[in-house]
């Protein structure tokens, strides 16, 4: 039986990003289907990771409470995508099983953009981003069947981390490298500043001669194509975008004057009185959603994980897990987005520190 169970969750792990592949958002219920999977195929849970639910749960409940009336479901999110954390990084094998699950949305992701050159405007372009919002139209960029090209790239990054450990604590084949050269073609054509931020830091360290060549090719780039780069980094519209959704919430939050709603938040994601009702800064979306408690509880958890990782000698992970956790949410909001939760748990999957086989690891 569990064979049988053992099959399906690369398929599983496929669905469960898959935010845009019809008008709503499947993945969420798929990442529900995989944590009771999950939960079935290992039998219990431990007392810690109740712990920890249950006071991410108190939250949530709390924050309904206060704004039943304008309160938004999708806020129950992050506490299933906890549990799917924490379920995940529980079993060695599934890392193998996120491995091939991620790859292959990948690899469609990729074809997607090599496709709508050849024939664009199709209703396929729902799944590529034509970049006229960064005065770019002749760049078409990767966003698969995830919502934003930052989503897609987060994917590809946490299918890097399972690659580096695969390399270095097991083996790779020809076949793996292939993988390795789609997936890096997938992270370029995102053309994400918070995603190649991350991809040069990961070469630094585990892909030295890609590092190089990589950082050569740049240099040369930005000597030719400057005012294209100067669009793409510097964009005004993308700028615009995030300070009218910042507004929003410096009316709707900051300037409430209620102790009660600076606490514990509005229990909605957006602000629905700007042209922009979506935040575009994840750690200000935290404080709209749930408050200066919520964001209290996400710092502590995340606080906690950096430094069981800096404690355990895990330097290069740390830090990824850092800027995930804490500099990448400032410019752009993933926390109801399975590939957030898919990536801490690919950190923390090859970190090795969780895995209940290893008796010297730690309990989760």
């Amino acid at each position: 039986m569990k064979l049988r169970i053992s099959f399906f969750l690369p398929f599983l792990f496929f669905a469960s990003t898959l935010n845009r592949l019809f008008t709503f958002p499947i993945d969420k219920f798929f990442i529900l289907g995989t944590c009771l999977v999950l939960l079935y195929q290992q039998k219990t849970i431990s007392i810690k990771s109740l712990q920890l639910l249950l006071i991410v749960f108190a939250v949530v409940l709390i924050t309904f409470f206060i704004n039943s009336l304008s309160f938004s479901f999708l806020l129950l999110f992050p506490l299933i995508g906890l549990l799917f954390v924490v379920l995940l990084v529980r079993g060695t094998d599934n890392k193998k099983y996120l491995y091939y699950g991620l790859w292959w949305h990948i690899l469609l992701g990729l074809l997607l953009v090599i496709y709508s050159y050849i024939q664009p405007y199709t209703f396929l372009d729902t799944y590529v981003h034509y970049m006229y919002d960064k005065g770019m139209p002749f760049l078409h960029a990767s966003m698969g069947f995830t919502p934003t090209v930052q989503t897609f790239g987060t994917m590809s990054l946490s299918w890097l981390l399972l690659y580096v450990h695969k390399r270095d604590f097991i083996f790779t084949t020809r076949v793996d490298r292939f993988m390795l050269f789609i997936v890096i073609l997938g992270i370029i054509v995102t053309f994400n500043r918070n995603t190649f931020v991350m991809l040069i830091f990961t070469t630094f360290f585990h892909f030295k001669k890609f590092f190089y060549l990589f950082f050569l090719t740049a240099v040369t780039g930005v000597i030719y194509y400057y005012s294209v780069i100067e669009s793409l980094v510097l964009n005004v519209k993308t700028l615009n975008s995030r300070i009218s959704g910042l507004e929003g919430f410096q009316n709707s939050y900051v300037e409430s004057n209620s102790l009660i709603v600076h606490l514990f938040g509005r229990g909605d994601n957006n602000v629905w009185n700007t042209q922009s009702p979506l935040i575009e800064n994840g750690i200000a979306s935290m404080l709209h959603s749930f408050g200066f408690v919520g964001f209290l509880v996400y710092g502590i958890i995340g606080g906690v994980l950096v430094s069981l990782l800096l404690a355990n000698k895990k330097w290069f992970l740390s830090f990824f897990l850092f800027y995930i956790l804490f500099i990448q949410q400032i410019f752009t909001t993933e926390l109801y987005n399975g590939t957030f939760y898919i990536i801490v748990a690919s950190i923390l999957l090859t970190s090795g520190l969780f895995n209940k086989k290893n008796k010297t690891t730690l309990e989760i």
